[in-house]
This record gives C-alpha cells, sequence and structure tokens, in this order.
C-alpha cells in the first residue's frame, strides 16, 4: 500500500518546513522537544514536512510552543 498526501493538509509541510527554517529547529530536535516518549521521531516528522502524514490534532499545541508560535497560528493557517 503506497502512502499518499492527505488533500486537506496540503499546505502543514510546506508551513512546517518554514516555521522550522525559521526558529532553527530540525526534525530530531522538534521531536525531542514535543516530548511524547518515543511517540513522535525524527522520521515522523520527516513524513509530517513530506504531507505522507500529518500531526494529531493534540499534538498541534505542542509543535507551536515547540516553534515558539501562539497555537491559534496553527489553527488559522489550516
Amino acid at each position: 500500500m503506497s502512502k499518499s498526501r492527505d488533500p486537506s493538509w496540503a499546505g502543514f509541510g510546506a508551513w512546517l518546513i518554514q516555521e522550522m527554517t525559521r526558529a532553527q529547529v530540525g526534525s530530531a530536535s522538534l521531536a525531542r522537544l514535543l516530548d511524547t516518549d518515543g511517540r513522535i521521531t525524527a522520521g515522523t516528522i520527516a513524513k509530517w514536512r513530506s504531507g505522507v502524514q500529518h500531526p494529531r490534532l493534540e499534538d498541534l499545541p505542542a509543535v507551536a510552543r515547540a516553534l515558539r508560535l501562539d497555537p491559534v497560528d496553527i489553527a488559522i493557517r489550516l
């Protein structure tokens, strides 16, 4: 079974790449900042960036905090 992009999250990967670059945070660092006991890894972040997967809605506030953003910014972008 091949993995494909989820069109409802089409812009999230590009936005995430932009914000990670701005915050100077790599995939491994972001995964550590999210502190999910290994549930989210650098590989998971790479899949988010490519659009193959997307974060759980309940993880979005933690993503925003890790990138030093207001969680409302992510909600607006989505």
